[in-house]
């Protein structure tokens, strides 16, 4: 019993797993924030490219 209760008890201890999760969220958190400028800026980039390609037909 005393064996079972070492390993569960180093198995709640072991922070090695710990900066894997903790470099996940912050890669989610930077994939997010790059999601959301590219979906704020794309109407406004797909807009101007239009303007240019159309101020470029007309002349």
């Amino acid at each position: 019993m005393t064996e079972l209760s070492c390993s569960l008890r180093d198995l709640v201890t072991d922070e090695s797993g710990a900066t894997l999760v903790e470099y996940s969220v912050i890669l989610m958190l930077v994939a997010c924030f790059c999601l959301g400028a590219i979906s704020l800026l794309g109407s406004r980039l797909s807009t101007f490219f239009s303007s240019v390609g159309s101020s470029v037909a007309g002349a």
